[in-house]
């Protein structure tokens, strides 16, 4: 009787093990199967995302650039390439910002809308300063509330204010919020 039960306890085990070693393959199958799936799902959303949401993009990026410009303005080199960056963006942008209620005049040179103006200049193509300026329905508020870029001279560059990059800054952010409401119910009233 003990043989008869040891072979009885190893045959138990073996299926045992053979009934793990199945359910361990089939779970590697599904694995296999569903991860590659749900990633193209979410690849896919992604894109959707971006695409019908191009113009908050060019908002993102306005803002992590002048953020950035703002801790690196005093390094000469790394300044002048977010300057040259942030207006290589703004032109490439036109679009999207006309879009978003901004109206650009003289060959691109000047954006603005009812509260803020950026105006850029180039000595070449690039740009190599630009200004941020607080507008008052708009136009220029008086006394003039703006914030020079470090290409400007020092006596402009005196009279700058870096709360209004900071308030422009805000002024995105909130632009943005509204940006993707809107764009959530147009979607929701075209179906």
């Amino acid at each position: 009787m003990s043989e008869r039960d040891s072979k009885t306890n190893t045959l138990l085990i073996e299926i045992l093990i053979g009934i793990i070693a199945e359910i361990i393959v089939v779970i590697l199958f599904f694995v296999n199967i569903f991860i590659p799936i749900i990633i193209g799902i979410i690849i896919f959303i992604l894109l959707i995302l971006r695409v019908k949401k191009n113009e908050i993009f060019i908002i993102n990026r306005i803002i992590i650039i002048l953020k950035k410009y703002e801790k690196i303005k005093n390094n000469n080199q790394k300044e002048k390439k977010k300057v040259r960056k942030f207006g290589t963006l703004l032109d490439n942008g036109r679009e999207k910002l006309e879009k978003l209620g901004f109206n650009i005049q003289h060959n691109g040179d000047t954006i603005k809308n009812n509260f803020f103006g950026i105006h850029l200049t180039r000595r070449t193509k690039f740009i190599y300063q630009f200004l941020i300026r607080r507008l008052d329905k708009s136009q220029t508020k008086r006394p003039d509330e703006a914030y020079f870029s470090e290409g400007y001279p020092e006596s402009q560059k005196e009279s700058s204010i870096t709360q209004v990059l900071y308030d422009f800054i805000e002024y995105l952010k909130n632009k943005r919020k509204f940006s993707k409401i809107y764009n959530f119910l147009r979607i929701k009233k075209k179906e």
